[in-house]
């Protein structure tokens, strides 16, 4: 029992001992440093692996050398300071590259880069001139998420000069802060110093839309009509887009090439005449009751029949047609008159109101005008009456 006593104790100090060594490791895995880091006691950015910034010291050398054609004769004399996360953000390796070399303090020969009228700055070399366009250029194709696979040419208008000079390392531009500089330069303006034009091409299907073709048949009444509905039909269509700037400035469609050919919609409208017949053909022009049918009426002819409405009711053309005449008379009042070819006409009396114009094509039931009291009228109605040939036949058996 006592033995047992003395192996707890003993674990439990072990555990005691080894515990603050385990909390250190829980605090550190995954937790990293953070750096300021020095060129030669001047700050160069942040990082978190200090390698990073030796490289980028090397970088920097190598980059005034491929620039300049110049040797740099200095030692790494990089320092670091340790700081909280929260100080400042980690730099990039070409951050970094960038500070060191305007931290060198060397004069070097450089070109005045001038397009234009405006003065850009420094470059190391004219040979940078032209990159700096195709960054311009690229930029631009990013900014407006060109399909670079679809990009057929790229040209590029601009009217450099440049000014050989002595001037400090510092001072000369990145071939990316240049074109950054230009594109900032010509946002919204009328005359840029760099004119891009990407133009893309691109195939894809469209819908064709069936034609229609209107057709008669002596199997239908005039009035009726028939319609087999046709089908769409397939493209494939190649438009060149072009791009100004990074800005749509205009779709040109350069081929058309049917896959699958498009269903005519065909409407067969009847030429029968339905007078001989003696079909009913022509649909009611108001829901009121009749009040004075076809015939004698008070020692005169009524040329047609009188349905007893509402001022204001609405008036239907009574079939297919297009619209002869809309006058006033002293008998009718305000009338329409609508030809519906074959010699047939439908003539609609006293309205308040004409809602249609001579030469309209008017579709069966289409509102042509409103019902009123106006010329010889007794009460608010709608005079209907059916003319074939000039001469007018009692409506009524042709009503359907």
């Amino acid at each position: 029992m006592e033995s047992r006593r003395v192996k707890l104790f003993i674990l439990r100090s072990a555990f005691l001992i080894v515990l603050p060594s385990l909390i250190y490791v829980a605090l550190t895995i995954g937790h990293k440093s953070f750096y300021d880091a020095y060129e030669n006691g001047v700050k160069i950015g942040c990082v978190t692996d200090k390698e990073v910034a030796v490289e980028a010291f090397n970088q920097a050398k190598d980059d005034v050398n491929s620039r300049f054609g110049i040797e740099v004769d200095k030692d790494e004399t990089l320092s670091f300071k340790k700081i909280s996360s929260a100080d400042s953000a980690v730099s990039t390796i070409n951050n970094l590259k960038d500070n060191i070399i305007k931290n060198f303090n060397m004069n070097v020969s450089a070109f005045r880069l001038i397009i234009g009228d405006k003065e850009l700055g420094y470059i190391a070399k004219k040979e940078e001139g032209k990159q700096i366009l195709e960054k311009v250029a690229d930029k631009y194709i990013d900014m407006s998420n060109i399909d670079r696979s679809k990009v057929f040419s790229i040209g590029v208008e601009s009217h450099n000069q440049y000014i050989e000079e002595k001037t400090s390392v510092s001072n000369v531009l990145s071939t990316d802060e240049i074109a950054d500089k230009i594109i900032d330069a010509d946002k919204d303006s009328k005359n840029p110093l760099v004119k891009v034009e990407v133009k893309t091409r691109n195939k894809k299907l469209i819908d064709v839309e069936p034609s229609t073709i209107i057709d008669s048949s002596e199997d239908l009444f005039m009035g009726e009509s028939k319609t087999d509905k046709g089908t769409s039909g397939k493209a494939e269509v190649e438009e060149e887009e072009t791009f100004i700037n990074g800005k749509k400035t205009n779709i040109e469609k350069l081929s058309e090439k049917v896959t699958v050919k498009p269903k005519d919609t065909v409407i067969t409208r009847g030429i029968k005449n339905p007078i001989s017949s003696g079909v009913a053909f022509l649909s009611r022009p108001s829901r009121g009751v009749i009040s004075s049918n076809f015939g004698a009426r008070w020692g005169e002819v009524h040329h047609g029949i009188d349905i007893a409405a509402n001022v204001g009711d609405p008036i239907g053309v009574a079939m297919d047609g297009k619209i002869k005449e809309t006058s006033y008379n002293s008998v009718y009042g305000n009338m329409i008159i609508v030809d519906h070819g074959e010699g047939i006409e439908t003539v609609y009396g006293h309205c308040s109101k004409v809602l249609v114009k001579v030469g309209d094509k008017v579709k069966r039931g289409d509102v042509i005008g409103r019902v009123g009291n106006t010329g010889r009228s007794t009460g608010p109605h709608v005079h209907f009456e059916l003319r074939v040939n000039g001469t007018a036949i009692n409506p009524n058996k042709y009503i359907k």
